[in-house]
């Protein structure tokens, strides 16, 4: 994490690894961190881009598997979205 994020967060700074992961949209994001803030959460680098950062120690194989399929298909190409189906 970059120093500026870490002074953001200051003690709510995670002590683990975290992955930066493109959710569908913005609203998707607020609802990630308001109700799953374990797991979830966002720095001021990110206000206004739908990313979501996890904390990856605290996140199920399942639900991170998903969370990247959900992600890869926000923004993907259209072309490479029908190639996988």
């Amino acid at each position: 994490m970059r120093r500026a994020d870490l002074e953001a967060l200051g003690d709510r700074a995670p002590k683990g690894a975290i992955l930066g992961v493109f959710v569908p949209d913005l609203d998707t994001k607020e609802l990630l961190v308001a109700n799953r803030g374990a797991i979830y959460f966002t720095t001021p680098h990110f206000d206004g881009y739908s990313v979501v950062l996890v904390r990856l120690g605290k996140v199920g194989a399942g639900e991170l598997k998903e969370l990247l399929r959900q992600g890869w298909t926000a923004r993907a190409p259209k072309k490479a979205r029908r190639r996988s189906r």
